[in-house]
């Protein structure tokens, strides 16, 4: 475990409870994150998919978008981080996450550094609320989200983490709006000018994206 890390740790104090969330889309972002925090690292989820789907009620001014979940899928791994946090945060987290409900995950189904897995506490995922009338016609994906998220994982795993997030996620079929100039997302982050070529380099290399103005 990093000193860093070892000195919050300390300044948190040994009876603090704290918690750990496993993100896998803006939550990768420590831009977007909007509590004190303890620590983000990388990690993978086995069991579970991340998807871009419709959740119950997720609207943006006049738009009604497509957001990332997770779902529970065999044999399946998702690359992302787990947030460490203190747990007097998270019904913070839960207000931000209000469309997805907070799933406990098991020590074993997370695959993070060796230095981590003795910390004492609970693991969660966020999945979306399942849609009640789901349509083969999903709406558009936000860029300025799809921005914050790809920013994070280019941080944390470099290009091959952005062409990994491209290539493994399900349902890319979905348009994407184009408001980066405008954003809608209420967390999206600036992109340097090399950002915005990369992400925008490993988008146009799936044949499934496209993009609507």
């Amino acid at each position: 475990m990093s000193n860093e890390i070892r000195q919050i740790l300390r300044e948190v104090g040994d009876d603090t409870p704290i918690v750990g969330y496993f993100g896998y889309g803006s939550l990768v972002n420590e831009n977007t994150l909007r509590t004190k925090y303890i620590a983000s690292i990388p990690a993978e989820l086995k069991n579970w998919r991340r998807m871009w789907d419709i959740p119950t009620g997720i609207d943006f001014g006049a738009e009604t978008v497509s957001l990332l979940t997770a779902r529970p899928s065999e044999d399946h791994t998702t690359k992302g981080v787990i947030v460490f946090d203190l747990a007097e945060n998270l019904p913070h987290v839960d207000k931000r996450e209000h469309n997805y409900d907070r799933r406990t995950i098991q020590h074993h189904d997370i695959d993070i550094a060796d230095e981590f897995r003795d910390l004492n506490c609970d693991f969660y995922v966020y999945e979306a609320h399942k849609h009640p009338n789901p349509s083969e016609q999903k709406p558009p994906i936000l860029q300025s989200y799809l921005d914050a998220v790809l920013q994070g994982f280019l941080n944390i795993y470099g290009e091959s983490g952005v062409e990994d997030f491209v290539q493994s996620t399900a349902n890319f079929h979905t348009p994407i709006l184009q408001d980066r100039h405008t954003p809608k997302y209420p967390r999206s982050v600036s992109l340097s000018h090399r950002e915005r070529e990369l992400i925008d380099y490993f988008l146009r290399q799936n044949q499934d994206i496209s993009f609507i103005s």
